[in-house]
């Protein structure tokens, strides 16, 4: 664009012509360019309302997961003490 030849209008009429159409495309670029950025902030809080709703959900299911830790160590603590207690039984009663 900046080696491209500008070729400016030979008179007074064609000018204000040319400048009315730049005028006219100034103001089209320029409501793409609003629309745009309303289309883009509108994706953003999409986007956040998203990441938001999955780090609610991620965070749901780390406290289910703790919780399911806790109750299994919970069974397994009791598994070990009753076969400790089937194993001093059986060891009493060979002893017997």
């Amino acid at each position: 664009l900046e080696e491209e030849k500008i070729d400016l209008p030979q008179n007074v009429e064609e000018l204000q012509l040319l400048c009315l159409q730049l005028k006219e495309e100034l103001i089209e670029s320029r409501t793409v360019k609003e629309h745009l950025e309303e289309t883009l902030m509108s994706e953003i809080v999409l986007l956040k309302a998203e990441i938001a709703s999955e780090k609610q959900a991620k965070e749901e299911i780390e406290a289910s997961l703790a919780d399911d830790i806790c109750h299994l160590r919970s069974q397994l603590d009791c598994a070990q003490n009753c076969l400790l207690e089937r194993e001093s039984l059986y060891k009493w009663k060979a002893e017997a």
